[in-house]
């Protein structure tokens, strides 16, 4: 749910940070 709440957020930054959180859990769930 925080990460939507990021997705959404005006700032640019933000979304980076977010779209880079969800890629390590991609690579964590493949890595599992």
């Amino acid at each position: 749910m925080a990460v939507l709440e990021i997705l959404t957020a005006p700032d640019p930054r933000l979304k980076i940070t977010a779209e880079k959180v969800q890629d390590i859990e991609s690579v964590q769930k493949l890595i599992d």
